[in-house]
């Protein structure tokens, strides 16, 4: 491309730009100061250079052709200097764009490290707020179990209680047993009492009916002719006689056997009022006892003791017909007594059921506050059922809650990697790029110097071979197209202006130093 360049240059013809003119830019290039051309001295006779102002010659002794062949060669260092300017543009171009491409490159990672940096940052943001949820997750569950366990203390002292009820109850419950035994026993004795009552009773109406029989035989006797008009017969008298007597005699008997029954009557119930003034106080004494140990029971559910309600029954004795009748003077006689007998029994009978009611009484109430209570330790008991399976409940979503966790955990901790990675993988995408990008830099400068030495290797002035030993760069323009003993005879002369650009050298030309590989 370079030789096909330089060939173009040299076939077509170029006119020589003036000082101070300046060459317009291409489309799509940028503008770049142009090299100054060179003059061109046309040969003087000596005649014409002997006047005064007249100029010496720039390389004094030149003829005319060796004048053409320097300017035709000052054209063509000229045109090779414009292609190679127009490719450092080129190159400088693509490099341009290369780099574009590689900002643009980097910008887009960039945006892409600094979104999954946000990412992360938001990522951590939930982390912590998850792990203040979980703290505070951690200290309720905490107050919970301290709570739980003083519940569970209050619930061991609440059966400790209980136990010590049931023995409670169970020793005052041996005691009412031991209790009620008198008492079964004098009920025992009552309802023998009264089987003898029954009996008495039952002596009395057979008594009742001797008594009406004898009286319908009085009657029947008195109604009789015999007893109504004097005896008409001697065997009629005798024989009423005789039945007086008898009826004398058994009403004797009968008497004597009523005397007998009411010292009996009365004997047994003087004795019936001392075993009843003994069971009196042995009753109260026992009610005593036990007010005094139902006060001192609190929770308990005593069997029911049911004892058993005496039933009285009235007897109605049938009034007599005849006033006049011995066997009435003697029921009214005994009537008070029987009366009494009765209406003691009554009394006392009342007066042991009430007492066995108000016990009973006394007892149900006791046993509906006890069922009130075990009803209450049950709901108690239920609640801590409950609260216990919200234990654990509880224990299995803080498990599950620390499964997530370390799986949220081991998520991040993958994550952070592929992060890692993909920072470590851009980072030697972006070295690999840059180090390119250096390599094509060197290659072009490589090509350039190459380019350079084979467009200049002959001297501009004596078209000698140019070589490390003998170029010469001059300053401050710094062109290299010139032999080291050409650039010290124009930095000599009074002219020091360099041949390419017209500008004025300021120093010593020196030897071009090598370029560092």
């Amino acid at each position: 491309m370079e030789s096909a360049s330089v060939a173009t240059a040299t076939s077509e013809p170029t006119k020589p730009i003036e000082q101070g003119e300046q060459t317009e830019a291409a489309p799509g290039e940028t503008w770049a100061p142009q090299p100054k051309p060179l003059r061109t001295y046309t040969p003087r006779s000596r005649a014409a250079n002997s006047g005064k102002g007249a100029e010496e010659p720039y390389y004094g002794g030149l003829s005319d052709k060796s004048n053409t062949d320097f300017n035709e060669a000052a054209k063509r260092l000229f045109d090779i200097e414009q292609t190679c300017m127009q490719a450092s543009r080129i190159a400088v171009k693509s490099a341009q764009e290369q780099l574009t491409k590689l900002t643009e490159l980097v910008h887009s990672q960039e945006a892409e490290l600094h979104d999954k940096d946000t990412q992360i940052l938001v990522l951590r943001d939930s982390n912590a707020g998850l792990t203040e949820e979980l703290r505070i997750k951690a200290h309720e569950l905490e107050e919970e179990r301290r709570v739980r366990e003083s519940q569970q203390q209050e619930l061991m002292e609440a059966k400790d209680g209980l136990e010590k009820l049931d023995k409670e109850v169970k020793s005052t419950q041996g005691q009412l047993t031991k209790l009620t035994q008198p008492i079964h026993s004098q009920e025992a004795k009552l309802h023998n009492k009264n089987i003898l009552i029954q009996r008495l009773q039952l002596v009395n109406t057979l008594y009742r009916e001797n008594m009406e029989r004898s009286d319908a035989a009085l009657k029947s006797y008195l109604d009789s002719p015999l007893c109504a008009g004097p005896s008409t017969a001697f065997g009629a008298d005798d024989a009423a006689t005789k039945q007086i007597e008898e009826l004398k005699r058994e009403l004797e008997i009968e008497r004597v056997q009523r005397t007998a029954l009411t010292l009996y009557i009365m004997q047994s119930k003087a004795k019936e009022e001392k075993q009843l003034k003994e069971f009196k106080e042995e009753i109260v004494k026992l009610y005593e006892e036990l007010a005094a140990k139902e006060m001192q029971m609190r929770t308990a559910a005593p069997q029911q003791s049911e004892l058993p309600l005496f039933e009285h029954e009235e007897t109605d004795f049938p009034e007599t017909t005849t006033d006049t009748s011995a066997a009435a003077i003697m029921q009214r006689l005994e009537a008070p007594s029987w009366n009494e007998v009765e209406i003691y029994v009554a009394t006392s009978s009342k007066r042991c059921r009430e007492q066995l009611q108000e016990n009973e009484k006394q007892l149900q109430e006791q046993r509906v506050k006890r069922l009130k209570e075990s009803e209450g330790f049950q709901e108690q008991f239920q609640s801590i059922r409950k609260k216990d399976l919200m234990a654990e409940m509880e224990k299995a979503e803080a498990a599950f809650d620390e499964r997530a966790h370390k799986e949220e955990s081991e998520l991040q901790a993958k994550q952070r990697l592929e992060e890692i990675k993909l920072m470590e993988e851009a980072k030697r995408s972006r070295e690999k790029l840059l180090q390119e990008w250096f390599e094509e830099q060197k290659n072009v400068r490589k090509e350039k110097e190459q380019s350079t030495v084979e467009e200049a290797s002959e001297c501009a002035t004596c078209f000698n071979v140019l070589n490390d030993q003998n170029r010469a760069i001059l300053s401050p323009c710094g062109h290299a197209r010139i032999c080291l003993v050409c650039a010290r005879k124009i930095f000599k002369s009074s002219r020091r202006f360099c041949p390419f650009c017209r500008e004025k050298i300021c120093k010593k030309p020196t030897l071009l130093p090598k370029l560092i590989t």
